[in-house]
């Protein structure tokens, strides 16, 4: 008799559990689910931002741009690209045109001081490649570009003064297989 006394009572007490285990049954699933998941992968996303302009006036035109940036501390490095084509430049290098046609860039930070600058008065060759890591400075970041050129396409010749700057901001997140976007945590 004390068998059958024993087996009712783990079979009572078995029932009385799982009856009322609610959240205690949930933790035990979640943490059986996420034991099976892959582990995370750190991984990293670009973000670019882009001033570009071509001038197509003979007289000559000026340009002003400017994009804000979020730096945060997800931010791992900055990547800056820089170049410019002035048409005919080399020939006219000994000409005081520098206030005529002239790129100035830079990229301020979130308390405006410069972080990077370029006077371009002529063509960019090689173009200007620079990167940064790590660095300090989170908020809202300003890139702007005042610039002035020409541009003409006349009868025996085509020339267009334009120039591209390309801010990359690598940020770093977390790939979970699950998932298809990276998650900042």
């Amino acid at each position: 008799m004390r068998p059958r006394a024993a087996i009712f009572a783990f079979t009572f007490v078995s029932l009385l559990i799982s009856s009322s285990s609610g959240c205690l049954a949930l933790v035990t699933t979640r943490e059986l689910l996420e034991s099976m998941r892959d582990e995370p992968e750190e991984s990293s996303i670009t973000m670019k931002y882009s001033l570009n302009h071509t001038f197509e006036d003979i007289s000559p035109t000026p340009y002003f741009g400017s994009k804000e940036i979020i730096i945060n501390e997800t931010v791992s490095e900055i990547k800056i690209y820089f170049r410019a084509s002035m048409a005919f430049a080399d020939q006219t290098e000994n000409l005081p045109l520098d206030s005529v046609r002239y790129v100035n860039a830079r990229l301020l930070t979130a308390n405006n001081t410069e972080f990077w600058s370029i006077n371009a008065t002529n063509t960019t060759r090689p173009p200007e490649i620079r990167e940064f890591a790590p660095f300090t400075g989170l908020g809202t970041w300003k890139l702007e570009v005042d610039a002035r050129g020409y541009g003409a396409d006349v009868v025996i010749q085509e020339f267009y003064d334009e120039f591209l700057v390309q801010v990359t901001v690598v940020r770093e997140c977390t790939n979970y297989a699950t998932e298809k976007d990276c998650a900042f945590d």
